[in-house]
């Protein structure tokens, strides 16, 4: 046939939602010219024809015509073209298993068609077990990375998921990383606010060291490597710290911080841990807290590099914030702070830094906790000079002396909050911010996995939710999705 049509696809052991980028090569080997639909501009050529091997079944996949009718072009004899394409642009498959996929192109006007070369694809199951986010820019942003376990990875390990938006589902991509045991949490890396990263730093806490590795911007992995715990117990201040990408040949330094505590003093402090380059760490400065097991930390960095870190802490009334610098930045003109207390039961907090380097948070709390129960949102913000402001406390609609078992609370950029709330009975509810609780989707509300919530634009929550077996789902808070690309 004088159509030679070749598919490359670099990567064929592949993750659920996977998405490598392939080529796929026309040539005219003929002596005259042909007349075939260019991919670029018709998403209908070629037809993929996919075998999924175990039962045989064969199916084929096109996107839409164009619309405004085909337009074939000439490719003169003896020439080729070139057409690259990410995978998920093109084949959907959306379930594990083994596939043989080959490209059907039809040309000169329909008459005849020639079929690439069989490639045979595995896609491995991925099932998102404890996972964290983090924003490509250190505040808000329409980019963001999960970290997760893959509970039905063998072994399991440590996945990046790359939610982009570039697609339908969503999920840009997922990279595999080192192994790592079920109950690890793997714990991302921003830089300061304003600035990008397209690698990240990942760590998590594996039986007395804390591990870490990094993840380039194509989402290839280094090993994973440790650093001994000097302490009986330990959790890592989320999330990381990473210098920004700027040389793509190299990773940029990176830095945990750990609080470390020992139960039997009750004593506690936070550490730095730097990360000079991929299988270094080296011990920094370090700085005593007050209160033994400081409750949700959080790092902060603004645009000018200052790094502090907000927690929480019970007190005989109910509950405080507190602030402190990183333990490299301590001076005597940051020192720690008590920024509010609250008469009410402390259940979770979201924050996130604005444009202007304004933490701007939300925590969910119960007033009257021995009494009445009445769970409440209170909006707070926390500007770059240190002025802290609460704002008018929401209500939150919720039986009365229902518990609420788990929360994940989330704020936008312009400080509306969202979150998302478990009831006794495992099924999961969602806040819009105005008051209202409804339940989440159907095909999200009983799972166990952990969800979390990020947003799209200033004011668009969504929810994203692990599916077992297929990676992560977004879905708006009504169970719709994200509109496909063709409208």
């Amino acid at each position: 046939m004088p159509l030679d049509l070749k598919l490359h696809i670099p990567k064929t052991d592949l993750l659920v939602q996977e998405n490598p980028r392939c080529t796929l090569v026309y040539t005219n080997t003929g002596k005259q010219p042909l007349q075939y639909l260019h991919p670029a501009s018709h998403e209908n050529s070629p037809v993929f024809r996919i075998l999924e091997i175990s039962t045989g079944i064969e199916t084929f996949q096109a996107g839409h015509p164009p619309e405004f009718g085909e337009k074939p072009i000439t490719l003169p004899p003896g020439q080729a073209v070139t057409f690259e394409f990410l995978l998920r642009d093109r084949l959907e498959l959306t379930l594990a298993g083994e596939y043989e996929v080959r490209a059907v192109a039809r040309y000169d006007l329909g008459k005849d068609s020639a079929e690439s070369n069989r490639i045979k694809l595995r896609i491995r199951p991925v099932s998102a077990r404890n996972l964290s986010m983090v924003s490509v820019s250190g505040g808000w942003s329409s980019v963001w990375y999960g970290f997760s376990v893959n509970a039905m990875g063998d072994p399991p390990s440590i996945v990046r998921h790359t939610i982009g938006f570039t697609n339908e589902s969503a999920i840009d991509t997922v990279a595999a990383g080192p192994a790592a045991p079920l109950s690890a949490v793997p714990i991302g890396a921003c830089p300061s606010n304003g600035f990008a990263a397209t690698g990240q730093w990942a760590a998590w806490l594996d039986e007395g060291v804390l591990r870490f590795m990094y993840f380039d911007a194509s989402g290839a992995a280094t090993a994973a490597s440790k650093w001994g715990l000097p302490a009986p117990e330990a959790a890592i201040v989320s999330p990381l710290h990473t210098d920004p990408d700027d040389d793509p040949a190299r990773a940029p330094g990176g830095a945990a911080l750990v609080w470390l505590g020992d139960p039997g003093a009750r004593t506690g402090y936070v550490q730095v841990v730097a990360f000079p380059s991929p299988g270094r760490a080296v011990a920094g400065a370090r700085t005593a807290i007050p209160h033994f097991r400081p409750i949700d930390p959080r790092s902060h960095a603004l645009a000018d590099g200052r790094r502090f870190v907000t927690y929480w802490a019970r007190t005989d009334e109910g509950c405080a914030l507190h602030t402190l610098p990183w333990p490299d930045q301590a001076k005597a003109d940051n020192p720690p702070r008590e920024l509010q207390r609250w008469p009410a039961e402390y259940i979770a907090s979201g924050s996130v830094l604005d444009a202007e380097d304004t933490l701007r948070g939300a925590t969910l709390m119960l007033m009257e906790p021995q009494t009445h129960r009445r769970p409440v949102i209170i909006p707070w913000s926390l500007d770059a000079k240190g002025r802290f402001e609460v704002k008018e406390t929401d209500p939150v609609e919720w039986p009365y002396a229902r518990e609420i078992i788990r929360a994940v609370v989330r704020v936008g950029p312009d400080g509306g909050p969202a979150a998302l709330l478990v009831d006794p009975e495992g099924a999961w509810h969602f806040y819009d911010g105005f008051e209202k609780v409804a339940p989440v989707p159907l095909s999200l509300s009983l799972t166990r996995l952990p969800m979390d919530l990020l947003f799209v634009d200033r004011g668009t929550p969504m929810i994203v939710g692990p599916t077992p077996g297929q990676g992560i789902k977004v879905l708006f808070p009504d169970g719709k999705p994200l509109p496909h690309k063709c409208g």
